[in-house]
């Protein structure tokens, strides 16, 4: 890693690591492990530095809450797998990675229409829309390739759905 790549990390984690490790926690109820959580978090950001240009955006820190989150997700699942968390302790309807998404108004609209997705659709939808390839959102989510692509295809079908129905109802009517 180059020493530019180097101080752009440690501004990431100064601007971020506070914000990454509440998303962690919210999921794990574990400091040390929501603390691991993060460190991985960074470890897969060094992966991907030089596509993050801006530091203190919404964009970046979008990337950064969801690539936690999504970290976080798969180690709750791992240790429910293993019988150590009880499934009740978590709420995956955490939309706080869609913060700063769009303009007032149109926020108020996808708001009501990204509810209704997974959050996995969600997010891919989030990082897809923000310019991260599908190869690059499957090294970012921790997935394979073929697994992201059918991700996508699905959270895409399944927004069109939603916003035909949303449409169908009127503009501000709730989904």
């Amino acid at each position: 890693m180059l020493h530019n790549d180097n101080k752009k990390l440690e501004q990431l984690f100064e601007l971020y690591s506070d914000l990454m490790l509440q998303h962690a926690y919210y999921i794990l109820k574990d400091i040390p492990t929501s603390q691991d959580a993060v460190s991985e978090a960074f470890l897969r950001v060094i992966k991907i530095i030089e596509k993050i240009n801006e530091l203190d955006c919404p964009k970046t820190r979008k990337l950064m809450v969801i690539i936690v989150e999504n970290i976080s997700k798969n180690i709750y699942n791992r240790r429910k797998r293993e019988a150590l968390v009880d499934f009740t302790e978590i709420d995956f309807e955490n939309e706080s990675s869609l913060d700063d998404f769009y303009d007032i108004e149109v926020k108020q609209d996808m708001d009501n229409i990204l509810k209704r997705l997974p959050i996995d659709y969600a997010n891919i939808l989030v990082l897809t829309s923000d310019g991260y390839s599908t190869k690059e959102i499957a090294e970012i989510l921790d997935v394979n390739y073929e697994n992201a692509r059918k991700r996508l295809s699905r959270a895409k079908k399944s927004l069109k759905k939603l916003i035909e129905q949303y449409e169908s109802r009127g503009r501000h009517d709730e989904v």
